[in-house]
């Protein structure tokens, strides 16, 4: 018999769609950065996403958006690929204005960088 914590972890397929629905998405410019941050450390991109189910070739479709427990795996798979602890600062390389659609812009609107975190929050 499962233990009550094993048991809330337990989700049928109809469970997991609704649940996966609520939680939190990430856009799909950042989940390209992601990735292409991956290619450019020559980490296996395709393997790392799609072991925490995420199809890169979805990512190209700008109104994707991806749940964020299945980026927190990416995240972790990298972390278990890679030697590099500052891995993450790669990530920057690849984000640019257009990485987050209009939000983007408005954030590089920004005339200082307070204001630009005002609008990040």
């Amino acid at each position: 018999m499962l233990d009550a914590a094993r048991e809330d972890d337990c989700l049928t397929t109809e469970q997991a769609a609704v649940h996966e629905s609520q939680e939190p998405h990430v856009i799909a410019g950042w989940v390209a950065a992601v990735a292409q941050a991956c290619e450019s450390q020559q980490l296996p991109a395709q393997q790392i996403f799609g072991e925490a189910g995420i199809d890169l070739a979805a990512v190209r479709k700008p109104t994707a958006r991806f749940p964020i427990s299945r980026m927190n795996r990416v995240y972790e798979l990298i972390g278990e690929t890679t030697e590099d602890p500052c891995f993450g600062l790669t990530i920057a390389e690849f984000v640019h204005p257009t990485t987050m659609h209009a939000l983007g812009y408005s954030l590089f609107a920004s005339s200082t960088l307070e204001s630009f975190c005002r609008r990040i929050v």
